[in-house]
């Protein structure tokens, strides 16, 4: 089998994810529908025909990097496709929503990456009258796809160091650490390391959600309030690249599109202190 190709490339173009964030969630016979809960929660009831998918999968697992996608993008492409992932068809991610820790948004952040235009994430509580414990066959494979990796939205850490160095009131780059206020408050994690002071305003991940899993669009104009506009550089960061996947994935919703996922966390930004 030849290797499947990878393009590169800076453009971002998600009108339909961010047009469809305002709408009702309609799950058509075209929906591929991704779930990105346990393999548990899932053998115990699912949607027929959704796909399961664990972020954990397509992540590194070990640190400082851990949380930042497996270097081998073809290698993810072509398993996505294995699984039946098309970036032809849309896609519904559904999770646990705010019972959760962004999971979902987490997945539904990877795959736009890969090139995916038509993304909407959803809580699993939506749908509770098409659950099923019928296990089904496997699903068929998608025909190969050439992925048009979107490397805006997953920052690598000396892209985020020389953008951190250009930083000023007039360049408006602001960084937004999700991770919950205690997390943020705590500068010392553990065994002498200490985290980098980013500057960073923190707005907690699950703000940027609604309870059914749908993103809180209102939250626009709040961010616009404290001077963070559609147009400016924004940088997502938590501790391992899942709550800021998710939120990533909701401001794009919004239309924040020149914001990126520091996929990494602040696990790869951890320094010793002597």
């Amino acid at each position: 089998m030849a290797p499947t190709k990878v393009k590169e490339t800076r453009e971002v173009n998600f009108k339909d994810l961010t047009k469809k964030a305002s709408q009702k969630i309609n799950i058509t016979p075209d929906t591929q529908v991704v779930d990105a809960r346990s393999a548990f929660e899932y053998s115990m009831m699912h949607i027929p025909g959704s796909i399961p998918i664990d972020w954990h999968q397509y992540a590194q697992n070990r640190l400082p990097a851990a949380g930042r996608l497996l270097s081998d993008k073809s290698l993810i492409a072509r398993s996505l496709a294995f699984k039946g992932l098309t970036p032809a068809q849309p896609v519904v991610v559904i999770g646990q929503a705010l019972q959760g820790q962004g999971e979902e948004g987490r997945v539904a952040w990877m795959l736009p990456y890969f090139g995916f235009k038509d993304v909407q994430v959803a809580g699993v509580s939506q749908f509770t009258n098409r659950l099923s414990n019928i296990t089904e066959g496997p699903r068929e494979n998608a025909k190969p796809w050439e992925p048009k990796v979107v490397e805006s939205i997953d920052l690598t850490k000396n892209d985020f160091f020389d953008l951190l160095k250009t930083r000023s009131e007039k360049s408006k780059i602001h960084v937004i650490d999700v991770r919950t206020q205690q997390e943020y408050l705590k500068q010392t994690p553990s065994g002498g390391y200490a985290f980098p002071d980013l500057h960073a305003l923190n707005i907690p991940w699950f703000e940027f959600y609604h309870p059914d899993g749908r993103p809180a669009l209102e939250l626009k104009k709040k961010l616009m309030g404290v001077g963070v506009f559609p147009k400016d550089p924004v940088v997502i960061i938590s501790n391992k690249g899942v709550r800021s996947g998710a939120v990533t994935w909701a401001l794009l919703s919004m239309g924040y599109h020149r914001v990126s996922n520091f996929s990494g966390g602040y696990s790869e930004l951890l320094k010793k202190e002597f």
